[in-house]
């Protein structure tokens, strides 16, 4: 009987370990709706992120965030699923130091110290000018860029993460792909 007793005290650890190791519900993380500019014969992308207020607030007590921005370009079809064409990764380290009072954002192998948050969230979230590509590569048709941002929820050591392969590492946040543009006449 003894032996029963803890069965339910060992499940209901299990699931109160589960609980708290799972990922908050709310991450949003919206995504402006990306402008695509044919200019001096490249695609510039330009968009921007709005932070959900969870987002900010436990960038605020401390915990470190790390965005994943993926741009893509897509090539549309008629009749037939949307062709990948090309695509760049862009990260985002976000750091806050409540000791120091200081924030940091990591981008590109270069880390800026900035004293406020709400900065810190602006250079973040907003992207001008990328040159996805030039378009004398591309053929003649109808495109469209995909935005898609993701947060890594946590980083678990590799043996710990081939044993809960069910924790999830990254979330999507968000998506928002831009208008279709034509290139070459297409239709």
């Amino acid at each position: 009987m003894g032996e029963n007793a803890s069965m339910p005290r060992a499940l209901v650890l299990l699931a109160l370990l589960l609980a708290l190791l799972s990922p908050g519900a709310s991450w949003g993380q919206a995504v402006e709706v990306p402008r695509v500019l044919l200019r001096e014969g490249q695609v510039v992308v330009s968009f921007g992120l709005r932070p959900s207020e969870q987002f900010q607030r436990q960038l605020r007590k401390g915990i470190s965030k790390e965005l994943i921005i993926r741009v893509d370009l897509y090539r549309r079809w008629r009749g037939w699923p949307d062709e990948f064409i090309l695509g760049k990764k862009l990260t985002r380290r976000l750091v806050c130091d409540p000791l120091k009072e200081q924030y940091i954002l990591g981008q590109g192998g270069k880390d800026s110290h900035l004293k406020d948050c709400q900065e810190v969230l602006r250079r973040a979230s907003v992207l001008q000018g990328l040159v996805l590509t030039s378009t004398k590569e591309l053929p003649p048709g109808a495109y469209f860029v995909r935005v898609s941002v993701h947060s890594r929820l946590r980083r678990l050591p590799p043996l710990l993460g081939l044993l809960l392969f069910f924790l999830r590492q990254e979330e999507l946040q968000g998506q928002a792909d831009s208008p279709v543009f034509h290139l070459g006449g297409g239709p």
